[in-house]
């Protein structure tokens, strides 16, 4: 739990450092809600994972969040890294026309 707490107030603080850059800071939202919503499977499809006969099911419900905020948070940071990758070419190129 405690690292879930360091989890969301690191994300919290991605987004307000990232606040200028638009396509960034979608991406770090996106992971934090993901991952907030992470929290709510358990309630979400108790029964489900009661019900079923799979073992592993309940690991794969819960991967699956986890692993898409990474990735999301990833494509966050390559996006505050490497700002000419983001939305600054389509205002560009939109500028010109």
């Amino acid at each position: 739990m405690l690292i879930g707490i360091l989890m969301v107030i690191t994300g919290a603080a991605a987004i307000v450092v990232s606040w200028k850059s638009r396509l960034t800071r979608y991406f770090f939202l996106a992971s934090l809600v993901v991952f907030l919503l992470e929290f709510l499977t358990p309630v979400l499809f108790s029964e489900f994972i009661q019900e079923t006969q799979r073992p592993g099911i309940e690991f794969f419900i819960r991967f699956f969040p986890v692993g898409l905020a990474s990735i999301l948070a990833f494509l966050g940071m390559i996006a505050f890294f490497h700002p000419n990758l983001g939305g600054n070419f389509s205002k560009k190129r939109f500028k010109s026309l």
